[in-house]
């Protein structure tokens, strides 16, 4: 795991994954001004997932630390 992103917390877990990806994306690039590469997020959410989302150009990665809802995001 990288030492420098974003922890993002979505406070309402029914929205869906897809929609939270998305949205965590959006605030990490208005805030650093380039798109994240990497997103980890808690295995939970993650089993049934692609390790990658080639239409937001990112690899998922599990990571237990994380609670359902929480997206680490960074630079490879």
């Amino acid at each position: 795991m990288t030492n420098t992103g974003m922890l993002w917390i979505h406070p309402h877990n029914d929205t869906a994954f897809e929609k939270r990806l998305q949205q965590a994306v959006n605030d990490y690039q208005q805030l650093y001004g380039v798109l994240p590469s990497l997103c980890y997020v808690n295995p939970q959410e993650l089993n049934s997932r692609r390790r990658s989302n080639p239409r937001l150009k990112l690899t998922l990665s599990p990571n237990e630390q994380l609670a359902p809802g929480q997206f680490w995001l960074g630079q490879h």
